[in-house]
């Protein structure tokens, strides 16, 4: 029902001491430790250790009082989205991934044909040369050519 068994079987282990002893009597953590050494031989020492110390600090916090606390069930039922709902978020999601997407490669052509080497991208007839743009950036002649473009009209080259 739970992920981590060891450390509810030290939760529950404090818990019966707490119940034997009576509340508002602090457990001794040395005990706490003990018992999760004795118990989980195949753990590692520092996980164990780090375990008791949660344990015993949520009672010393709670001022050794047992609550009445359900541990969590990982079986639970997902509240999802009625259909119409999830297709409009996965719509709103694919637009905005598509929309990050075309402003990195903005920003990759941008930096290319603006940046130090900017005039390894110009041709002598002062056009840009898209085939090593293309190869340098790792995109298309197609989607180099739309860019450029829409950078044109802009004004921004």
């Amino acid at each position: 029902m739970t992920k981590d068994k060891i450390f509810w079987a030290i939760k529950f282990y404090v818990e019966d001491t707490i119940k034997q002893q009576g509340e508002h009597i602090p457990i001794p953590y040395q005990t706490i430790e003990e018992f999760a050494f004795a118990k989980f031989t195949e753990k590692e020492k520092s996980t164990l250790r780090a375990k008791c110390r949660a344990i015993w600090y949520w009672y010393d916090k709670r001022n050794w009082v047992i609550e009445n606390y359900e541990p969590p069930r990982w079986n639970y039922q997902r509240k999802t989205k009625d259909d119409k709902e999830l297709l409009m978020t996965r719509i709103e999601n694919i637009k905005k991934i598509h929309k990050n997407k075309k402003e990195i490669t903005r920003k990759k052509i941008l930096n290319l044909i603006t940046g130090m080497f900017k005039n390894d991208y110009i041709k002598k007839d002062l056009s840009y040369n898209v085939s090593r743009i293309a190869k340098d950036t790792n995109l298309s002649r197609p989607t180099i050519i739309k860019h450029l473009k829409e950078l044109k009209e802009e004004g921004l080259i």
